[in-house]
């Protein structure tokens, strides 16, 4: 039975690894201009991601953004979500917008429910039809773009595990320089 268990969970481990490397070729690239799009926000107020790159600190600037794409019943979503907020705490005044795009397709009370459990205060946009997903070529979630102040994709990061966190905070420190 051992041997079934372990055989399976490596079958599946293989796949995602596999699903992982496609999907990775297929979405959007470094380098690349990052669309606009438009979203409704939990409170139902519609919202261009340019507008959210607008600096309201600093009339005429653009702030650095951190695109997440994730969903509530997502394991490395729900780890990686503190994270987001303690970047967010830490460099929102600096020129950071951290701007969370939920997958999830069960409604905004889902993500509501989500939000207040883990005490998110960085914006949140629902696409529970997946338009920006397809735009952004969204393959495995949690996927985070980070976007820089002339609206470059500078780096995508597939996927969270601990230490991630890290290199988040180097390449954003970086950016708001």
């Amino acid at each position: 039975m051992r041997t079934r268990v372990t055989a399976a969970s490596g079958l599946l481990f293989a796949m995602a690894l596999v699903f992982a490397g496609l999907s990775a070729q297929a979405m959007l690239e470094k380098r690349n201009k990052a669309p606009d799009f438009k979203l409704s926000s939990l409170n139902g107020k519609k919202v261009k991601l340019s507008e959210l790159q607008k600096d309201p600190q600093r009339k005429g600037a653009k702030r650095v953004v951190l695109l997440n794409f994730w969903a509530s019943w997502c394991p490395p979503c729900r780890a990686e979500a503190p994270y987001l907020q303690k970047l967010h705490e830490k460099y929102g005044k600096k020129g950071l917008a951290i701007v969370g795009v939920s997958t999830d397709t069960k409604g905004a009370a889902v993500v509501r429910r989500f939000v207040k459990e883990k005490k998110l205060t960085y914006t949140q946009l629902l696409d529970p039809n997946h338009t920006v997903v397809r735009k952004y070529r969204v393959g495995p979630i949690p996927t985070s773009y980070i976007i820089d102040r002339s609206g470059v994709i500078r780096s995508v990061h597939l996927g969270f595990a601990p230490g991630l966190e890290k290199d988040l905070e180097k390449e954003i420190r970086a950016l708001l320089q």
